[in-house]
């Protein structure tokens, strides 16, 4: 089975079978993934088209006040996405493959606070303060994590801050549903369906002795993975999301999308940053 890191909350209703279990032959995520995507939503966004949502639930503005997305500069002609979440007025947590995935460096991020879409509207700042966490692994997709420092946002009813799970260290959160978010692919492996705006998906957080089953010695103390029926899932979209548990002012910073099988729509469990695990780091960079 083939990994491939995210861009994106994805909601899919394709039958499909997954190939056995190898490791992660992942490698350029903005080239196979990140480009195609923020070029497919950028002309959706142009053409103001909606297509349909499928297992998962359209977002209202305000609903997540804490996503930011990403418009990623590369250095070449093209630019690619992921998302985030906003920490502070002027910190952000995404995916450390959002800015190298091991290929391809990004040159500037725009970071983009209280909008539906992507490539148009909201509170747009651009940045190259990015700090990715030092064991990031691009083999094996280890301590996916990164800080990003922008210029001061302020907060309204549609932009503010998620709380980090502080007092929750020893929290492995199994059994617990969270939601994730983001833009990007909405149905079908073989022949998909595009939506230029945000959108969630309810996933339950499983142990990581269930996650080995799937992507074997890949999965360490730091991961957080989820299940959630065939047809829900995170997908190609939006890489460095947010994870989400609790509801109204208890929300709480879980994870960051990282990864899923190639066929994401197929039930297999995705792997998270997880956030307790990286705390001390991230508090030191706020």
């Amino acid at each position: 089975m083939k990994w491939y890191l995210l861009v994106c909350v994805a909601v899919v209703a394709v039958t499909v079978e997954t190939s056995p279990v190898e490791g992660p032959k992942w490698s350029g995520y903005h080239e196979s993934v990140g480009i195609p995507m923020a070029a497919r939503l950028k002309k959706l966004e142009e053409e103001a088209v909606s297509g349909r949502i499928v297992g998962g639930t359209p977002v209202l503005p305000g609903t997540h006040p804490f996503m930011v997305g990403i418009v990623i500069e590369l250095f070449s002609p093209f630019t690619s996405m992921c998302g985030a979440s906003l920490l502070t007025n002027t910190r952000s947590l995404t995916a450390a493959h959002c800015w190298y995935d091991g290929w391809r460096w990004a040159r500037s991020f725009t970071m983009v606070f209280g909008s539906r879409t992507l490539h148009t509207g909201g509170v747009r700042i651009d940045t190259t303060d990015v700090e990715m966490h030092p064991n990031w692994n691009t083999g094996n997709l280890n301590n996916d994590i990164a800080v990003v420092r922008h210029a001061f946002v302020s907060y309204d009813n549609i932009i503010s801050p998620i709380r980090l799970p502080m007092g929750h260290e020893n929290n492995n959160f199994v059994g617990t549903w969270a939601v994730a978010m983001g833009y990007g692919r909405i149905e079908g492996q073989l022949h998909p369906t595009f939506n230029p705006d945000q959108r969630e998906a309810h996933l339950q957080v499983i142990s990581n002795e269930q996650c080995i089953d799937t992507f074997g010695s890949f999965i360490i103390h730091s991961t957080l993975c989820t299940s959630a029926p065939r047809g829900v899932n995170v997908c190609q979209g939006d890489s460095g999301g947010p994870l989400v548990a609790g509801s109204g002012s208890n929300r709480i910073l879980i994870g960051v999308t990282s990864f899923t099988s190639t066929n994401c729509e197929a039930g297999d469990p995705s792997g998270f940053a997880r956030v307790t695990s990286f705390l001390p780091w991230i508090m030191s960079r706020i």
